[in-house]
């Protein structure tokens, strides 16, 4: 690199012949790739062990029904949510109209005693 102006910025060797600039110690990472490979590789592999498996059409199958299930009960559920807002809207409406009922009693009670006389 003499002569360029260019300078390396890490080392990417060690001077045995492989690569040491990854932090696996040379040999280290053929290793690692080795043992994950072995083992089902980096973590989309098939293993009875830790029950994985492909899906099958009966699990897609499953899947959509769970999810038609799930949106029934969204609908249920919305339902029931409308049907307590109906319930309280009247509950209110009807503590509204006795406040009404008790309000005109008392207007014409108070016009009643107002006109009686004391002797």
């Amino acid at each position: 690199m003499e002569g360029s102006g260019i300078t390396p910025v890490m080392n990417v060797g060690n001077g045995y012949g492989y690569c040491d600039g990854l932090g696996f110690g040379g040999s280290g990472l053929w290793l690692f790739a080795i043992l994950a490979l072995m083992w089902g590789g980096f973590g989309g592999g098939y293993n009875n062990n830790l029950g994985y498996r492909p899906a099958t059409a009966e699990d897609v199958n499953n899947g959509f029904n769970f999810s038609e299930l799930q949106s029934e009960n969204r609908d249920i559920l919305s339902a029931v949510a409308n049907g307590t807002a109906q319930a309280v809207a009247a509950t209110n409406q009807a503590k509204y109209d006795n406040i009404n009922v008790a309000k005109d009693i008392q207007s014409a009670l108070t016009a009643q005693l107002g006109e009686i006389k004391v002797n």
